[in-house]
């Protein structure tokens, strides 16, 4: 059993305060907040136009002769619905003979990108593929929009039922461009058919791409990081009235997200309080060279203590007719010098047993995370709920399991419908901020922004370096002086490619231990399928080894800084992993596949006020629960949200984990490891196969046929388990973007053709399933 030191992080006057995320309280209100979240309300000016127009809609079939197309099979037919929506009569339909080859559709004739910033392209689709478009002059490209992934019609709409709409965005440039004498259209990857009956160009109001005021806003990614926010446009001023804290000021940041807004003369943002101006900053007419936000700090002395009325708006002289900027993070603050702190660090890619403090670990020198575990309490036997990133950070920050979040791949993003726990920090008045080091993770690609007032994520590669990480979160804690911090920071250097500072690698694979690819070491006898194209040729594979553990060694050292800050030291602080890494296990070689202990087993460490002090505990658990620990350990035990307090004595009970992508699933339990394969792959569909991980934790021994009835039981309440129906009203949502999938291709991960019912346990009268039914 734990023994629990007094829980209270959040000091009852705060508590008191907890109304921070409200706009305003009554005037009799006896304990007014001290940090009050703005929401600005729009005033004047007509309507902000968001309808797009179609500027130009070219029907395929009528305009044939416009048209070249290249593609193995082509073929016009009649479109199915052509008799009810009265749109064209016919559609093209592609066919592409090989996976990978590029079809193209060239438009030849005069088109104006003043007039037109989007091209939607209704259409039916079955198959992986995408699209780009190039406008051209003279044979010449003068435009080229990113690839976009084209999205997938089901089979109701494959019946006839409707199509899908891939959009293509134009450069902002273009709008300066003279007119173009032809569009081309890329499709490649298509390798069952495309459909499309027409091509249309629209124009979307540069107003619409700022998000609208009267709400909380969302996130709007200037330069390197996304703030939440919402629109302002000349004309149409923001304001919000509110009683005002005693000895706050307010806090607020500018940015410049929609370049067809910017400037092109003197411009000037100004903050008024009770109509009268007390902050002005220029708007630059130019990106600047951080890409970034103007944050400010603005004197509210004159209203301290009665309501009073904030307001923003923009003047131009000689600027076109619409300018705009994104405001974010208005919030008034009186700062409190004791403001509590909860950091939430993920360490991506971490086995258990690759920790300093670790009871079975290997050599490998983590000071940080030992100083961590030494001030506060180690769980030794923690196990994630999946062993990929999304899926597990989507689990971790709902406290919800795969099964219900819907997340099972890196190509799936939570609904924004989906409760987190950035969003219950938020609504309880927190400042909430996260930086992520892979492109994945981000708030497009994850749907983890909601809830975060501020996040950084990598752009334009795939993955970044914790230095990198961790120099956003020094750049942001000033801005949170004075207010209650959850701040959720994601290292990744410990993922592959294994590609460590050198200072790193020597101390772990020292020159004399010689050249891992020397041919007269044994060979390894390892098929070079099974490994990562950079160890192919490798006959020691201490040395691929030695660069995971350089990795998480130089992680760690760069984490010590954060760890070691004032602010962090007296707050709570979790380290947690998303999941492991298999090292040649079940020949699974510096990958995460499968779901046996390499992968599933993480590390986890709690330490702060509430937590005991240099303890460990052997006790079962599953990151799941971390989030109702923090929201605990915060002093917001009353805030509701699932999962349980990771401190709170409680019977062990079974621990389901699911594959990515839904391929396998798994109970553990009393020392055993049950796995269920739900997909034919390398595995039969429906095996199983046991294990007793307290005798046998590599799962090297099968106990299926010798412990059949432990097997009939287990797998029993797995299949109960996953036949349940999720307790949430959300979906699953797919990413599209082309230029985030070739980001994870770019990490190793590519999405298997293998079909995977929506559905985890799809029963069938197959002798596997017999053998445990009958």
């Amino acid at each position: 059993m734990i023994a629990r030191p007094a829980r209270r992080l959040v000091r009852p006057a705060l508590l008191a305060a907890a109304a921070l995320a409200l706009v305003a309280c009554g005037d009799g209100a006896r304990h007014p907040p001290a940090h009050v979240r703005l929401v600005l309300e729009g005033a004047g000016g007509e309507p902000v136009p968001t309808a797009p127009t179609v500027a130009e809609s070219f029907a395929l079939a009528e305009d044939a002769l416009a048209w070249e197309v290249e593609a193995p099979f082509q073929r016009l037919v009649r479109r199915p619905e052509a008799e009810t929506d009265g749109g064209p009569t016919h559609e093209l339909v592609l066919k592409a003979t090989e996976k990978g080859e590029t079809m193209l559709l060239r438009r030849t004739g005069t088109l104006d990108p003043a007039l037109f910033n989007r091209i939607h392209l209704p259409c039916r689709f079955d198959g992986q593929g995408y699209v780009r478009a190039d406008l051209l002059r003279d044979g010449r490209v003068v435009g080229r929009t990113e690839p976009v992934r084209i999205v997938p019609t089901d089979d109701r709409i494959s019946a006839g039922l409707g199509a899908l709409t891939t959009e293509l965005v134009l450069p902002p440039a273009l709008r300066f461009e003279a007119p173009v004498d032809a569009l081309e259209l890329h499709v490649t990857g298509v390798y069952r058919f495309l459909s499309l009956a027409h091509v249309l160009l629209v124009k979307v109001p540069p107003e619409a791409m700022l998000p609208p005021p009267g709400t909380p806003g969302e996130l709007v990614r200037v330069g390197l990081e996304a703030r939440r926010a919402v629109g302002l446009l000349t004309g149409r001023p923001l304001s919000t009235e509110v009683r005002v804290p005693p000895g706050a000021e307010l806090r607020v940041a500018y940015g410049q997200p929609v370049a067809e807004l910017r400037p092109d003369g003197p411009t000037l943002v100004e903050c008024l309080l009770d109509g009268a101006v007390v902050d002005s900053v220029p708007l630059p007419h130019e990106p600047q060279p951080d890409g970034g936000w103007m944050a400010r700090r603005i004197d509210v002395s004159a209203a301290w203590g009665r309501r009073a009325t904030i307001g923003f708006r923009i003047v131009a002289e000689g600027a076109r007719a619409t300018l705009g900027c994104a405001v974010a993070e208005p919030v008034l603050v009186a700062p409190d010098p004791e403001a509590p702190t909860v950091l939430l660090v993920t360490t991506d890619t971490h086995r258990a047993d690759h920790m300093g403090f670790a009871r079975d670990g290997v050599d490998v020198e983590t000071p940080a995370a030992d100083a961590l575990a030494a001030r506060g309490l180690v769980f030794d036997d923690c196990w994630a709920p999946v062993n990929v990133t999304n899926p597990s950070h989507a689990a971790l920050m709902t406290a919800r399991s795969v099964r219900v979040t819907g997340v099972r791949s890196n190509y799936s993003r939570l609904s924004d419908a989906a409760p987190t726990l950035a969003e219950a920090f938020a609504d309880a008045g927190w400042a909430t901020m996260a930086a992520v080091s892979t492109r994945h993770l981000g708030a497009d690609g994850s749907g983890l922004g909601q809830g975060f007032d501020r996040m950084s994520w990598p752009r334009g590669q795939p993955r970044r370096r914790a230095v990198e990480t961790i120099a956003d979160v020094d750049r942001w804690l000033p801005d949170a002086d004075g207010r209650p911090l959850f701040l959720w920071v994601h290292v990744f250097d410990a993922h592959w490619p294994y590609e460590p500072e050198p200072e790193w690698t020597e101390r772990y694979w020292p020159p004399e231990r010689g050249d891992p690819r020397d041919p007269s070491l044994p060979d390894p006898g390892i098929d070079p399928a099974a490994l990562k194209p950079e160890f192919h040729g490798v006959r020691d594979m201490d040395w691929p080894r030695s660069l995971y553990r350089a990795e998480i060694s130089g992680q760690d050292a760069l984490l010590r800084g954060l760890l070691e800050r004032p602010r962090v030291r007296s707050g709570v602080v979790a380290l947690v992993a998303d999941h492991g890494e298999s090292l040649g296990g079940h020949d699974v070689w510096f990958d995460h596949v499968g779901l046996y202990p390499d992968v599933l087993h993480i590390p986890l460490v709690l330490a702060g006020p509430g937590v005991p002090v240099g303890e460990r505990t052997d006790r079962p658990v599953v990151h799941t629960d971390v989030a109702r620990t923090l929201l605990d350990l915060a002093g917001l035990e009353d805030v509701p949200f699932p999962g349980a307090d990771l401190l709170d004595a409680r019977p062990a009970e079974p621990r389901f984990a699911i594959e990515g992508y839904g391929f396998a699933a798994s109970v553990t339990h009393g020392g055993m490891h049950l796995v269920l394969h739900l997909v034919e792959r390398e595995r039969a569909l429906h095996e199983v196969e046991l294990y007793d991980i307290r005798k046998d934790p590599g799962c090297l021994h099968d106990l299926v046929d010798e412990r059949p009835e432990e097997a009939r039981r287990m797998r029993a309440r797995l299949v109960e388990w996953l036949s349940e129906v999720p307790d949430r009203d959300w979906g699953e949502e797919r990413q599209d973007d082309q230029a985030f999938l070739d980001a994870l291709a770019q990490l190793g991960y590519v999405e298997p053709e293998a079909e995977v019912s929506a559905d985890l346990w799809v029963p069938d009268d197959c002798a596997r399933c017999r053998r445990f039914d009958d």
